[in-house]
This record gives C-alpha cells, sequence and structure tokens, in this order.
C-alpha cells in the first residue's frame, strides 16, 4: 500500500502545481464560477491522470475500512493503471540509477518467490 500512497501523493502534487500555475496565471480575484470552471479546466485537460488518481484515492480510503490486506492489494494493483504507470515511471527514470535496480530487484524477487511460493500452496500476498 505503501506504493500506492506515493503514486496518489505524486499525481495529487502534480495536479496542486498545475493549479497554482493557474491561479497565478489569471490572478487571485476571481468568482466561485470560475474558480470552480478554473479547478476543472486544470483537472481534465492539464492534468489527464487526475481522475484516474481519484479513483484510486476512493478505491484505497474503502479498501482499509472495508477489506482484508489481500483483497486490497488485488483490488488496488488491479483496478487502476496508475500504480503501473507510476512503478514504470520509477523503473525508466534514467537519473536515478540506483532507485531503479532496486526497484528491478525488488519486482524480480517478487515475482520469483510469488511463483515458487503458489505452486507450493503458501500463502502469498
Amino acid at each position: 500500500l505503501s506504493l500506492t500512497a506515493a503514486g496518489v501523493f505524486y499525481l495529487f502534487m502534480d495536479f496542486v502545481k498545475e493549479l497554482q500555475r493557474e491561479a497565478d496565471k489569471k490572478g487571485s480575484k476571481q468568482s466561485t464560477y470560475l474558480t470552480c470552471v478554473l479547478v476543472l479546466h486544470v483537472a481534465l485537460v492539464r492534468c489527464p491522470l487526475f481522475p484516474h488518481a481519484v479513483h484510486w484515492g476512493f478505491l484505497a480510503v474503502y479498501v482499509f475500512f472495508f477489506a482484508n490486506v489481500q483483497i486490497s492489494t488485488r483490488l488496488l494493483a488491479s483496478a487502476c493503471p496508475v500504480f503501473h504507470w507510476f512503478l514504470a515511471s520509477l523503473v525508466f527514470d534514467r537519473s536515478q540509477y540506483f532507485r531503479q535496480k532496486l526497484l528491478q530487484l525488488y519486482i524480480g524477487l517478487y515475482n520469483l518467490l510469488g511463483v515458487s511460493m503458489h505452486v507450493n500452496f503458501l500463502p502469498w500476498t
């Protein structure tokens, strides 16, 4: 769940930065209607991943209160592609070579252990 939280946090921070940029361009004195239009414009046009992050965040809150760990990890990893996009952005980030190799090692070990434990009927997740 920590990678889920990191992905959602990253997307929300990107949304806030875009909203700040738009607000600086438009000026601070606006009506409530224009503020709502500005937020929708930034959310849907400038940050196309924002609806996915909202969906993912809602699912994370829901499963935190109403599901066990096995269901939550399976649901959050498969219900929304943001998790995989976030992992791909970390794996293919050329500026952080050590983090990239460490994450590739983690993913490889996770897959190897998952296959070996699953075929031996051991608990896995």
